[in-house]
């Protein structure tokens, strides 16, 4: 009977739509988040996804698609990272601090002046995969294509910042350029995959499967394959379990990839 539910479930439109965005997303974001995970930049990913609760509201203020305004709002605070990162003394963690408290302040702000909209909070809070448009698969695969080819292009440049700053001045690689795009991709990935699991759970998506990978692999090549596989994974047993229990799909999907890190511990004992 589950598998009969099952397979008529991926016949129906809206759960295909929810299955081929969760997987295009979910392998960009796999793959990125390996390189989150490797720099250290797990918190600068949760502010970027926190202060798309503000581009969203001014899209909604402005009566502007409000995963438009996110997408440019998330790029905005990419970019203002670098610059004051680039131009302040101060450390990373402390720079995405500030804007990560600004970044809420400012969307929960906007937010109480949109009434009409509170009902919609739960949905942007937390995502809302099963409602995706053809549109949005769409949006959601060309941004994904776009970032895996920047990531293959660029993983090598990627990996000597991550491990030696200097060795990559010394080949003549721009540090800060690299970093601008990086932040930049990163900030784009993060904002189309609002609609996925929302705001508080986006951060999860990105490093989850690399996390799990981490732990697995043996070299980088394993890593970024064993992420990308797992995201894949992750994404379609849990929309199958949210249809099938009538549970919030990307909470589910998240607390697959979460049961698949405590599992991946155990894989690591030799």
């Amino acid at each position: 009977m589950t598998i009969d539910l099952l397979l008529n479930a991926f016949t129906l439109p809206f759960m295909q739509r929810a299955i081929v965005a969760g997987v295009v997303i979910g392998i960009a974001a796999a793959f990125l988040g390996v390189f989150i995970t490797l720099r250290n930049l797990s918190f600068y990913s949760d502010t970027i996804a926190h202060s798309a609760l503000a581009g969203i509201a001014l899209g909604l203020l402005f009566h502007l698609s409000p995963t438009l305004s996110a997408i440019l709002f998330c790029i905005f605070i990419g970019i203002i990272t670098v610059a004051i990162k680039n131009r302040s003394v101060i450390s990373l963690d402390t720079v995405v601090g500030v804007i990560f408290s600004a970044g809420l302040s400012l969307g929960v702000v906007l937010i109480s002046l949109l009434p009409s909209y509170r009902s919609e909070l739960f949905s942007i809070l937390f995502g809302d995969i099963l409602t995706l448009t053809w549109w949005d698969v769409s949006v959601a695969a060309a941004v994904s294509i776009s970032v895996i080819v920047f990531l293959l292009y660029t993983s090598k440049r990627l990996l000597l910042m991550t491990f030696s700053s200097d060795f990559t001045f010394v080949r003549g690689i721009n540090g800060t350029r690299l970093d601008y795009a990086f932040f930049i991709v990163t900030a784009l990935t993060i904002a189309v995959s609002i609609k996925i699991v929302g705001i508080i759970l986006v951060t999860g998506l990105l490093i989850l499967p690399a996390a799990i990978a981490k732990n697995l692999a043996k070299s980088f090549k394993q890593l970024v394959w064993l992420a990308a596989i797992i995201s894949v994974v992750s994404t379609t047993v849990g929309l199958s379990l949210s249809f099938i229990l009538d549970l919030p799909a990307g909470p589910t999907i998240i607390l697959v990839s979460t049961v698949g890190f405590v599992l991946s511990l155990f894989g690591r004992v030799k």
